[in-house]
């Protein structure tokens, strides 16, 4: 048997190599908390309405919650506001400015 032969380095080798994959930035780090708060409350009434357990609840308010989000506005609702929150300022300003 002979020893497997080391395939010669290539330049795109080490593209993987860099974590800038895994930088998170203060907005995606504020638009889960804001997606979590709504989540654990949206739960948390279902739950206190409904006689059914609390992690049944969470699961189907979490699905729902994404999939709804996805679908409607392409990305959580949590990044949704964070994003158009500089647009209802500047309305703001532009209303007052009147």
């Amino acid at each position: 048997m002979r020893p497997a032969r080391k395939a010669p380095a290539a330049s795109l080798r080490l593209t993987l190599a860099d974590r800038a994959w895994l930088r998170t930035s203060r907005v995606q780090v504020i638009a889960a908390i804001v997606d979590l708060v709504m989540v654990a409350v949206i739960a948390a009434a279902v739950a206190w309405w409904m006689p059914v357990a609390a992690g049944t609840v969470a699961a189907v308010v979490t699905v729902i919650y994404y999939s709804l989000a996805t679908a409607c506005l392409a990305y959580t609702p949590g990044t949704w506001w964070l994003r158009t929150r500089g647009n209802r300022k500047r309305a703001k300003a532009l209303r007052l400015a009147r």
